[in-house]
């Protein structure tokens, strides 16, 4: 009985975010950019430790040869130099400006004190913050930029390359499997609360009116912070359901878990700023599932049988189809997909409690104990 309870909250979970992504998806209207691409500046903070980040940074300046690139980087970080300055190099028709800045003050979040910076020299009308491990589609920039013509920031959905080594496959397979089923599936009932930090666009005159990236630049969770910047101050957001691509390598599963780890801490600390009824809704939709998922697996195997088992075979294919359905990427039903998948989900408590307990992150090459969105400090490894 308990295992039928297990099953049929877990599908009906699923399937009322599958419904909400849909309707969401179908009454989304894109609204055409009537602009240029050379009105257009992309401030990329680039910090060394991705084996990728040259071929990342080199599909963007294939697919914008028209954008003002700015790329902000640490002066003690000589490997992302050399990687800008190759580069610079080989496209010497590219609009490439390279800048180089001290260490930020204890307190100050280092992408945001180089993003203050860039803005303060910025003569373009739009700017998009794009992380250095985020490729971005030609149509994605449009539908961005186009949805400021209504809304004060613009962002979009995630989506991993598989990655060639288990680690990375598993965070690929994290984010894949719900991003969409994140970002969308609430839409129905609340305006967003934040934006996908790897990428969002905004207008400098609307930037600048909010007193630009300094208003925020104690917050560590930049993508919240700049959300309830806009939101505090009357803006909108708006959230599209098209991709940005994702070229990131993880070296091996240690990486994996402080990649996770400071994810979770990040979305404990949106969680908590919440209303009541967002933190229940919240809860219901992200945390729910994979509990339930836990307890059907725990009573399959407490009270052994053929027909138990058949229940949480339907529940896992259910799970299999929906999230296929919604995966933007083309190899989502290959077997190692599809067990990375499943242990994706299945190891999610663990993040959460890891979170919970431990609140310093690692962050490529840096280490910061986090008290509050806007309280942390750099720690020696």
């Amino acid at each position: 009985m308990l295992s039928l309870i297990f099953t049929s909250l877990y599908v009906f979970i699923l399937m009322l975010k599958a419904v909400c992504v849909r309707a969401y998806k179908r009454q989304f209207k894109v609204t055409p950019f009537t602009g240029t691409l050379a009105s257009v500046t992309i401030f990329q903070p680039i910090l060394s430790g991705d084996l990728k980040l040259k071929d990342t940074l080199e599909q963007n300046i294939a697919t914008f040869p028209d954008v003002q690139f700015n790329w902000l980087i640490d002066k003690d970080d000589d490997v992302a130099m050399q990687i800008a300055n190759d580069l610079h190099d080989q496209h010497p028709s590219a609009r490439i400006t390279i800048q180089r800045y001290d260490q930020a003050p204890q307190g100050i979040n280092p992408k945001l004190f180089k993003l203050q910076s860039a803005l303060e020299l910025c003569t373009e009308e739009f700017i998009v913050v794009l992380d250095d491990d985020t490729v971005l589609p030609l149509e994605s920039l449009k539908v961005l930029l186009g949805e400021l013509s209504h809304a004060t920031i613009a962002t979009g959905l995630p989506s991993y390359s598989e990655g060639d080594n288990f680690a990375s496959r598993m965070l690929s397979a994290f984010v894949n499997n719900n991003a969409a089923m994140t970002y969308l599936a609430t839409l129905p009932f609340m305006q967003p609360i934040t934006v996908n930090g790897m990428c969002y666009a905004i207008k400098r005159e609307s930037l600048l009116k909010l007193s630009g990236f300094q208003a925020i630049s104690h917050h560590l969770t930049d993508d919240l912070a700049i959300a309830e910047l806009v939101l505090d101050n009357g803006g909108t957001i708006s959230q599209t359901p098209l991709v940005q691509r994702i070229e990131t390598h993880l070296s091996d599963l240690s990486a994996y878990g402080s990649q996770m780890h400071r994810w979770y801490v990040f979305a404990n600390l949106l969680f908590a700023k919440q209303t009541l009824s967002i933190r229940v809704l919240m809860t219901l939709l992200y945390a729910v599932p994979s509990l339930l998922l836990w307890l059907l697996i725990i009573t399959v195997v407490i009270q052994f049988s053929i027909s138990l088992v058949l229940l949480l075979l339907a529940a896992l294919l259910m799970r299999h189809a929906t999230i296929s359905y919604h995966n933007e990427t083309k190899n989502a039903y290959t077997p190692s997909n599809v067990l990375t998948s499943l242990l994706s989900e299945i190891i999610q408590p663990v993040h959460i409690l890891h979170a919970l307990f431990v609140r310093t992150i690692h962050w490529r090459s840096r280490r910061y104990r986090v008290y509050s969105s806007d309280r942390f400090e750099s720690v020696e490894r």
